[in-house]
């Protein structure tokens, strides 16, 4: 094998070989807290792709929960809107291809 992962037993034998890329990361961006606005991710497919937001939160009490962006994807093309009006934080955009 040139490259992938392969795990044996105590005893030599293989147990797991994989060979294939089973996620890679094909687009990040910083989303400030207030931004509205959308990008086309090339090679974006509904099919073997994700999108999601991770918001940066603070450091959580009661008083001082954060939400972070809203997304909608139509196409390639992934667009968002921020979270709560008095709530917002700042978030990363993270999309995904997997096979």
């Amino acid at each position: 094998m040139s490259y992938g992962l392969e795990i044996f037993s105590a005893s030599g034998v293989r147990t797991l070989s994989v060979t294939a890329r089973l996620t890679r990361l094909i687009y990040t961006r910083f989303l400030p807290a207030a931004e509205t606005s959308s990008a086309s991710v090339s090679g974006f497919d509904a099919a073997t792709c994700v999108a999601m937001v991770v918001p940066r939160l603070p450091s959580l009490t009661a008083s001082s929960s954060r939400v972070g962006h809203n997304i909608t994807i139509s196409g390639t093309t992934i667009s968002w809107t921020p979270g709560s009006a008095s709530f917002r934080a700042d978030s990363d955009l993270l999309v995904f291809a997997y096979q």
